[in-house]
């Protein structure tokens, strides 16, 4: 098969590469001068910057471990964030350490929980970020941690977000402080890039970058916004973006310090502390300011609010009348996805094409 690939970025090459493996020939379009999508990383000063902001690889699926082996080298790696809230640096994600931080005292687990549970407030059924939020944590935590940070993320209150995406986030009675739980944590020594641009050295993949789309193949996968493929004739999804400023000045002594309320940016990642290299004596930090995503964007998050997810709706319909294409990616079926998942759903949407076409 002759196959046509919107989108050089993890999706789109992890679907390139094994549907070249299958013997098929592979041409992808990618807009940008670089591969990699947005966890394209660029060395500067000896330091490897997360250009579109910090990405962290973490996984249970040995499956995925696998494959990403096989385009690099992985060192070991576990993520450390801070909350800096009210002149106070909290420690994340919340944990037995920020619980005690805020009440101002040593507390046992149970101890701990029963300080939280006198500050919530149930609600039966919470239908919303903030209602979940109370009745997990209570109003003290909530609005130290999550109310300003979630509104300036997202760019609405707390009360207009499903309560999904409070579910996301872990709460822990104990002083485990390692910010995800999965098998496999790690980052690729040389960076993202360099992992992407592994996996499309093969003789059946053809990248064009600085290049729009052309539906050149017998089949195309489309890994940009949905939306944008139907030419918004339902109306235009929402997605959240990012604007990125330097920052100059010593070490914030974590790679990311997220800023709940006063500031405006909601955090600063200091990229020498994501994939250390102790011969390099440089400090390199960027301020993440996120807001709506406009027309000439760059989309990072799909937003999911209710208007969202009725007008996705429509796509999705039409999506699944379309003839020869296929949607993938955190874009191409609006949905919220870590790199790991978006690997292995990639590499599932490979393996039924490459059975379809036997």
């Amino acid at each position: 098969m002759q196959v046509a690939i919107a989108g050089a970025g993890i999706t789109g090459a992890t679907i390139a590469r094994l549907l070249a493996e299958a013997g098929h020939n592979i041409t992808i379009y990618e807009q940008r001068n670089h591969v990699a999508g947005n966890c394209h990383t660029k060395e500067e000063q000896g330091v490897l910057v997360h250009r579109y902001g910090a990405h962290i690889f973490h996984t249970d699926s040995e499956q995925v471990w696998q494959f990403v082996n096989r385009f690099g080298k992985w060192r070991n790696y576990r993520h450390k964030v801070l909350a800096h809230s009210d002149g106070q640096l909290l420690s994340m994600p919340v944990n037995l350490l920020t619980m005690c931080q805020l009440a101002g005292k040593a507390m046992t687990p149970n101890e701990a929980r029963r300080w939280v549970d006198e500050a919530c407030v149930f609600t039966a059924f919470p239908k919303n970020f903030e209602q979940l939020a109370l009745a997990t944590v209570g109003k003290k935590l909530y609005k130290a941690i999550y109310e300003g940070y979630t509104e300036k993320q997202w760019g609405v209150h707390p009360s207009r977000l499903p309560a999904s995406v409070f579910s996301r986030l872990p709460v822990r009675y104990s002083a485990d402080d390692n910010y995800y739980f999965h098998k496999h944590q790690a980052m690729p020594e040389n960076g993202y890039t360099a992992v992407v641009e592994a996996m499309l050295d093969h003789d059946n993949i053809e990248v064009r970058l600085n290049s729009n789309f052309e539906a050149t193949g017998e089949h195309t996968i489309w890994t940009g916004a949905l939306d944008a493929y139907f030419q918004f004739s339902e109306g235009r999804l929402r997605y959240r973006t990012l604007d990125f400023a330097r920052v100059q000045g010593e070490s914030q002594g974590a790679p990311v310090i997220n800023y709940t309320k006063q500031k405006p940016y909601t955090r600063i990642v200091e990229h020498n502390l994501l994939t250390p290299t102790p011969q390099v004596d440089v400090v390199i930090q960027t301020q993440e300011f996120s807001r709506e995503c406009g027309t000439n964007d760059t989309p990072y998050y799909p937003m999911r609010l209710v208007d969202d997810v009725e007008v996705l709706a429509n796509y999705q319909r039409l999506a699944q009348e379309q003839k020869g294409v296929t949607f993938a990616g955190r874009l191409g079926k609006y949905k919220y996805i870590d790199m790991d998942v978006a690997i292995a759903e990639a590499m599932t949407t490979a393996t039924q094409l490459i059975e379809q076409w036997q």
